[in-house]
């Protein structure tokens, strides 16, 4: 499994988080399984893109 992680501090747009997922998306391949998880807190946004890895027949 893959994992792409992003610590935003601060107050953020969600427009930032979605570019960042968005981007993050587009430069994995379309049939992988992608997971998507996220803490927000007042002070600080945590973003993680779980990857999980295919595995052929």
């Amino acid at each position: 499994m893959k994992k792409i992680e992003k610590y935003f501090e601060g107050k953020i747009s969600y427009k930032a988080i979605d570019d960042f997922v968005d981007k993050t998306r587009a430069a994995l391949d379309p049939d992988d399984d992608v997971y998507i998880e996220w803490h927000i807190q007042e002070d600080y946004q945590f973003i993680s893109v779980n990857v999980i890895d295919r595995v052929l027949h």
